[in-house]
């Protein structure tokens, strides 16, 4: 039987975490520092509920061999649990709101993937807990939630989940069909699949599952092999990105030499914000770029951090003068794009020598719609970089004045 009355409990469980719990998370090698820390929440996920599982007496095991879980975790959030003649999709989360449950689309619409029931994981490390705090069905979610075309999500509010596990041996015992008819993903020929993995292999510090259409996504995640070849090709690439990326020089910027920068990913102010003003202009706020200060270069790069695979874009702007023949005054900036026209609480920007020591920071507070550093001052050739943290996840831009 998959659950029992007795087993199970009829309102959220709680379970501690503790720092054992934490050491026996393995090590694995993952494409970017946001997938690294997706795999670390749903490691622990699975270990936890596993674990409270077996401690009241119901078998689980893993959907999928745990060999192939390293390239499931590297672009997805999700756990694939098998119970009894059920598939659970366990959904960690480390958001203290309980507003959503936000699904990624390839456990919903990919029929080799998609589960029964899918279950809310509220994650705190803080305070070393984890509560299960409630499930949908396959059915109600496709049916009754909203498709984020954006995000490729599938969103159902809090209020619409069950929070009494319990009732889902009353679904058991009577056989309920809970899973909704999906279209099926149409075939892609192989050279077109191994023509898409070249360009999903490209380094991002972030999941490529938005990158092509859904149809030609879901056929690779579907298929282990062409999976696990994106996975490993991908590890390869950032490898690599870590040996040979170099610094961006501003001396460069200075004698309008901008190759290096359009390579990772600078531009022009007006070309990086044109198609998604920043939010302060659409608003009608009108915050002035810098403040009004006139820079001799200024450069924007589109920053697209990932928690849990969630996209939070915003703009990171850079303004630079010479100050005198050995010295550089730079002003950074991270401003909100109108899509969102906020940026989110606790986004952290740090100014940080080259050998790990934060000279500045500042954090966004509810409803800011950019932040600054101080400007500070460079000695030409001073390496330093600037960086992005925004619940566990960041991205390291480096410089050289």
């Amino acid at each position: 039987m998959l659950f029992t009355t007795q087993a199970l409990q009829s309102e959220a469980i709680w379970l501690p975490i503790n720092n054992s719990d934490l050491s026996k998370i393995p090590t694995h090698s993952y494409s970017n520092t946001t997938a690294e820390k997706n795999a670390q929440l749903n490691q622990l996920c699975l270990q936890k509920t596993q674990a409270w599982l077996t401690e009241i007496g119901i078998e689980s095991s893993l959907t999928f061999p745990a060999a192939q879980m390293d390239s499931i975790w590297d672009v997805v959030n999700g756990c694939p649990l098998t119970v009894g003649n059920r598939q659970l999709i366990l959904i960690p989360s480390i958001k203290l709101d309980r507003q959503e449950l936000s699904v990624p689309q390839e456990w919903v619409d990919i029929p080799a993937w998609m589960g029964d029931y899918y279950v809310a994981v509220q994650i705190d490390l803080d305070d070393q807990t984890m509560n299960i705090w409630g499930y949908t069905s396959h059915r109600t979610l496709r049916e009754t939630g909203t498709y984020n075309q954006f995000n490729r999500t599938y969103n159902i509010d809090g209020d619409l989940l069950i929070p009494k596990l319990d009732i889902l041996w009353m679904a058991q015992l009577l056989d309920l069909q809970e899973i909704a008819t999906v279209p099926p993903i149409s075939t892609v020929a192989m050279n077109q699949s191994n023509s898409e993995i070249n360009l999903l292999s490209h380094f991002s510090p972030y999941s490529p599952r938005l990158n092509v259409d859904f149809n030609t996504w879901a056929t690779i995640l579907s298929d282990s092999n062409l999976r696990e070849n994106l996975y490993q090709r991908r590890l390869r690439v950032t490898k690599l990105q870590a040996i040979m990326a170099p610094a961006i020089s501003l001396t460069n910027w200075l004698q309008q030499e901008f190759n290096q920068a359009l390579e990772q990913g600078w531009d022009l102010v007006n070309n990086v914000i044109m198609g998604g003003e920043l939010a302060a202009v659409r608003s009608g706020t009108e915050t002035p770029i810098f403040h009004g200060e006139k820079y001799l270069v200024e450069l924007a790069k589109l920053i697209n951090l990932q928690y849990q695979l969630n996209e939070t874009n915003v703009v990171m702007l850079i303004g630079i003068n010479p100050q005198d023949l050995e010295h550089v005054t730079v002003s950074v900036q991270i401003h909100a794009m109108s899509t969102v026209p906020i940026l989110p609480p606790q986004l952290k920007l740090s100014y940080i020598t080259n050998e790990g020591e934060e000279l500045q920071s500042v954090i966004s507070r509810n409803h800011d719609f950019q932040i600054q550093l101080p400007t500070f001052t460079c000695d030409l050739g001073t390496a330093f970089n600037i960086q992005l943290q925004l619940d566990g996840v960041s991205q390291i831009e480096k410089f050289t004045a």
